[in-house]
């Protein structure tokens, strides 16, 4: 047998036994995913280069996946000799994309014409982390102490031709089915899956992705919706998305000058802290390698709130308990006046992955994206035929059809599902999340830039925001009522907006020196869940299979919008969800 380290593992690569492995797989039509137990991220990433020097050599193998686990601290911030952009000249890993050593499961891709290529890192104890991952194997490296133990914990992450290798410093060895069948058969498996309809969609992603299949509906014309189709629109799927108002003039959107994306942080870093996180990641990501400027990550300040005030947190501690600087860490008056631009009475928690987006020129940018095409209508409801989604409008006329729908619809979710008589209960007997869903209305206020001193230089946060300058125009907001039917901006809410921009930036005497009725900004609608996480996934109840949702973002749509797109798009791929399950657990639609 071959030996395994540094090039003699490439070498075992070319073997007869690995060139049939890889021939077989490219003629089973599906992505390749390989999990490598590599104790260090260096021998991971060396083996990841020679597999894909073979793997681009083989033709009818379009995708590549490949997962690591390990310490944050073993993660390197820089690679300068051995990253895998210097050694595949045609397939590059964008060093923007680079991850950094935080925890949790992050995502580079690379791609070049029809191929693709995805490095999904999980940094975290290896122990727990291998239970949180969401795949299914293709190959599975583990390394010879492992092999020679039990293997049953791995079994959740495999399939039955999965090849499965022991490789060592000096030797690499297929290990027996005989020998993964037994320590499988020993797995204790939960007597029910709450995520089985995610995994159903990666085990099946082989027939779905085929060309006549690549097809989509997305309903909502939002951020949600018009990610969601500009993600798949990028791994060349055709969408359609309906909304009543597109992108233009007429967009309940057009006015919307800009928002923020501020990552959530906790003390115990809980699961809304490490989801903002994920989302955060993903948005940059994204946001960074659009054709055109959407805005720019700027960072942002949540200033420590007055102690009289409801909900005081002691910020300082969060970010002592925290112990994550990188990502967030507190800062006092003067570092937080300096990052502002401006003088400001208190300090807060730094976090520099906050993002200033101009909403509208977001949208136009995404509903041009390859693959997208945006259709004016309304969905009235939804009907299956020969496996076949179409969307219904009021006229009983078919707006668009396609195997796979997507509702991105905010608050309309719930009603066009009982329109349709699809209001499910979850095939787990828990209750649907969805009947929770409601609407909060509110609006922002843009103040004359000039007034502010030109307006701050990042994102200023605490009760409520103030963002930089866009067109002369700095976006304070925003406010929140409960049970309207319709939206706009009112004397009362500007006046809101206002005084909680001169408290933020420390300017007692803006309130009088703005005339309320002059100002324009924006008015519109949150769809909202208990909790304040979406809903997102597919529905898991009969008869809806290819019914997804992506939904409920509250005042946080920018920080789900990506990575809900990703996570979907990956499971329709049979690529590796860049997320843990106990994490997506709570974003479930069915619980």
């Amino acid at each position: 047998m071959q030996s395994g380290s540094g090039s003699q593992f490439g070498l075992w690569l070319q073997d007869d036994l690995a060139q049939g492995w890889l021939v077989a797989h490219a003629q089973a039509n599906r992505p390749m995913v390989c999990l490598d137990l590599a104790a260090d991220a260096r021998t991971s990433l060396t083996r990841m280069t020679q597999v894909l020097a073979e793997w681009v050599k083989t033709p009818g193998l379009a995708a590549l996946h490949w997962v690591w686990v390990g310490a944050p601290e073993q993660w390197p911030e820089e690679w300068p000799n051995q990253r895998p952009e210097t050694i595949q000249s045609d397939l590059r890993f964008p060093s923007a994309h680079w991850p950094p050593p935080l925890p949790g499961i992050h995502r580079c891709w690379s791609k070049q014409g029809l191929r693709s290529v995805s490095l999904t890192i999980g940094l975290s104890d290896p122990g727990q982390l291998i239970n949180e991952l969401m795949l299914s194997a293709d190959w599975l490296m583990v390394d010879t102490k492992q092999a020679s133990a039990s293997l049953a914990h791995l079994s959740h992450l495999v399939h039955p031709l999965t090849h499965w290798l022991s490789v060592s410093d000096d030797v690499v060895k297929p290990i027996s089915v005989g020998a993964v069948e037994q320590t499988a058969n020993r797995t204790t498996k939960p007597a029910v899956d709450p995520l089985l309809a995610w995994t159903q969609a990666q085990q099946k992603a082989g027939d779905q992705v085929t060309a006549s299949n690549r097809r989509a509906v997305v309903i909502g014309a939002g951020i949600s919706g018009l990610t969601m189709a500009a993600v798949l629109g990028a791994r060349g799927w055709k969408v359609e998305v309906l909304d009543p108002h597109p992108p233009g003039t007429n967009s309940r959107h057009a006015s919307h000058l800009a928002a923020a994306l501020t990552p959530v942080v906790s003390g115990d870093d809980n699961e809304r802290s490490q989801l903002s996180r994920a989302g955060a990641l993903a948005a940059d990501r994204f946001w960074a390698a659009l054709p055109t400027v959407i805005g720019h990550r700027c960072g942002a300040l949540q200033l420590q709130r007055p102690q009289t005030l409801k909900r005081w947190v002691d910020l300082e501690a969060v970010s002592e308990a925290f112990a994550m600087p990188q990502w967030a860490c507190w800062v006092d008056a003067q570092d937080a006046s300096d990052a502002a631009g401006m003088a400001l009475a208190r300090g807060g928690l730094w976090m520099p992955g906050g993002w200033l987006i101009q909403v509208a020129r977001l949208l136009e940018v995404l509903a041009q994206m390859p693959g997208v095409n945006v259709i004016a209508g309304h969905a009235n409801r939804l009907r299956r035929q020969a496996g076949i989604w179409q969307v219904i409008d009021s006229s009983a006329q078919v707006l668009a059809q396609a195997p796979l729908v997507i509702m991105a619809n905010a608050a309309d979710t719930t009603a066009l599902l009982q329109r349709s008589t699809f209001w499910p209960i979850d095939d787990v007997g828990t209750k649907f999340r969805l009947t929770g869903l409601h609407q909060l209305a509110g609006e922002v206020t843009c103040l004359p830039a000039q007034v502010l001193g030109g307006g701050p230089a990042c994102i200023v946060g605490g009760d409520g925001y103030v963002l930089p300058a866009v067109d002369g125009w700095c976006v304070s907001g925003g406010t929140y009522v409960r049970e309207l039917s319709q939206t706009q901006c009112t004397p009362e809410g500007r006046q809101t907006n206002i005084q909680r921009a001169a408290a933020l930036l420390n300017m007692p005497l803006l309130v009088d020196r703005l005339q309320t009725d002059d100002l324009p900004g924006w008015a519109g609608f949150r769809a909202v869940l208990p909790g304040r996480l979406p809903a997102l996934g597919p529905l898991a109840s009969a008869g809806c299979e290819g019914l997804w949702m992506q939904t409920a973002g509250a005042s946080r749509g920018l920080t789900w919008s990506v990575l809900g797109a990703e996570l979907v798009a990956d499971a329709l791929e049979g690529a590796p969800l860049a997320l843990q399950r106990s994490l997506l657990n709570h974003l479930l639609p069915g619980i």
